[in-house]
């Protein structure tokens, strides 16, 4: 069959991004000679951008962001996507089903086939993920009917799982399963095509529409088979990049699990909650998340190692730790710490984890990771999670005489004193200052001793019997003693 070859227009840069996928149409037979525009794009995560081919050198383009897409074979030309019209509003070759991202009047690069060909599509200078194959004039006419070729999607991806596609959008006659595409006007056995360009209905022209392929790969193969009468058949390509971008993040926050006593004391818990997010456009095998010892300021024997609570699946099939998916949501992950007195006495627990996962790649598996934040996803957001713990300072006396009857002058009155430490928080230089109204000097409480050692023992400590007790624990106690000799005056 003979159809015109139309000719390009400037090309034109334009980020696009996919769409959900039109609803299944029938399933249709094999078929005869077609035409077919074919062009590729990639599945953007948010923010990301796509970039767009222009002018080719022969079946080859190199994009700015360093990726070159090379068709095998000689015999490529220019060409551009021009449809005969889109009759009611309607759009193909869009990946969100706007007029915005519709590919009518690109450049496009076109070769000639014939059935039992094939021809290969490879990238190099990086990998590229879920491309979508922008496909045109799909179908002619041959011997007074429609006809068509089917084409047949190949190859692998990195990890070595077989291609498919699935279906964005497309003209009414345009079908496809899992690893093929064609006309249904052919496949009906359809009158001569009223224009080789391609239409929204399903008799007056060719069929258009984009598959998206599934995984991140290198190359593609696309083979025709010859469905009906046979012809050689020119098709066009428009092709979109982005560079594969594996990347994950990971927040960490904290909560203070306190005793009814409503402050923190040690032997309370901090429960560490971290969540990871896929934020790249690869999917994350083995996601995992460790705690590093070299940025804990408290005890790190007492943090219990992370455990994923929530979230990811078991996408590689290898039963172990959890994969994420593009899009999937978060993970997960939790861990328990036992709060010690020196974390309060010190103040702030400061602590930071990462966040790690396996990537596929043509070499095989790579390790990516990300520090925890403590609030952002953000590129750069890798600020340590701070816990305070309150500290609350508290001291309770008592004092007592050793004899309460009547005390005449010269007689001695001996006073005992007991502090004990009330709060939460270790409190130094521990001395009494007694404000007696006697008339002699008052007494000098001194002689400390301890009296009340709680759980953990010996954690309060007293360097010299000087009036002045050096450091108490929270829950101790010590008592000093003090005497005083009683005057004529106070009796």
């Amino acid at each position: 069959m003979n159809l015109r070859v139309p000719s390009f227009s400037a090309a034109q840069q334009r980020r696009t991004r996919p769409g959900n996928r039109r609803a299944a149409r029938a399933r249709l037979g094999a078929v005869a000679a077609w035409l077919l525009a074919v062009g590729l794009a990639m599945v953007t995560p948010v923010a990301a951008q796509q970039e767009q081919s222009g002018n080719w050198t022969g079946g080859s383009y190199t994009f700015a962001n360093g990726i070159t897409a090379t068709f095998n074979g000689a015999g490529w030309g220019d060409g551009n996507f021009n449809p005969a019209g889109n009759a009611g509003g309607q759009v193909w070759w869009s990946m969100d089903g706007s007029t915005a991202t519709a590919l009518q009047g690109d450049q496009s690069v076109q070769r000639s086939f014939n059935a039992g060909q094939c021809t290969t599509l490879t990238f190099t200078g990086g990998t590229v993920a879920n491309p979508v194959l922008h496909i045109d004039r799909i179908g002619g006419s041959a011997s007074g009917a429609a006809n068509a070729l089917r084409f047949t999607l190949n190859g692998t991806d990195v990890a070595g799982n077989a291609l498919t596609w699935s279906e964005l959008s497309g003209t009414l006659d345009f079908f496809s399963t899992a690893t093929t595409v064609t006309d249904n006007s052919a496949v009906t056995g359809g009158p001569p095509l009223a224009s080789g360009e391609s239409t929204f209905d399903q008799d007056t022209g060719t069929a258009s529409g984009s598959l998206q392929v599934s995984g991140v790969i290198s190359q593609l193969e696309l083979c025709f088979t010859q469905v009906g009468a046979s012809g050689a058949d020119q098709f066009e390509f428009i092709v979109f990049t982005e560079v594969t971008n594996p990347q994950m993040a990971v927040v960490k926050s904290s909560t203070v699990n306190v005793g009814s006593n409503g402050r923190v004391d040690a032997g309370d818990t901090i429960t560490y909650t971290y969540t990871v997010r896929n934020t790249g456009n690869v999917t994350l095998f083995d996601v995992a998340v460790a705690e590093n010892s070299g940025t804990f300021t408290g005890t790190f024997s007492q943090l219990t190692t992370p455990t994923r609570t929530a979230g990811g699946a078991n996408i590689d099939g290898d039963g172990d730790a959890f994969d994420l998916a593009v899009g999937s949501g978060t993970m997960t992950f939790q861990s328990t710490y036992t709060i010690q007195q020196a974390d309060i006495d010190a103040g702030p627990l400061t602590n930071q984890a990462t966040a790690s996962a396996t990537v596929e790649t043509q070499s095989g598996g790579a390790t990516i990771n990300d520090n925890s934040d403590e609030s952002g996803f953000g590129a750069g957001d890798n600020d340590p999670t701070v816990t305070p713990l309150p500290p609350v300072p508290l001291l309770t006396i008592t004092k007592l005489a050793d004899d309460d009857t009547e005390r005449g002058a010269g007689e001695e009155i001996t006073y005992t004193y007991r502090v004990q430490n009330s709060g939460n928080v270790t409190i130094s230089n521990v001395q009494i200052s007694d404000a007696h109204n006697g008339s002699d000097p008052p007494p000098t409480p001194q002689n400390e001793t301890l009296v009340t050692d709680n759980a953990p023992a010996n954690d309060s400590t007293d360097a010299a019997a000087n009036g002045v007790w050096d450091s108490l624990a929270p829950g101790d106690a010590v008592r000093f003693t003090g005497t005083y000799d009683v005057t004529q005056i106070d009796v």
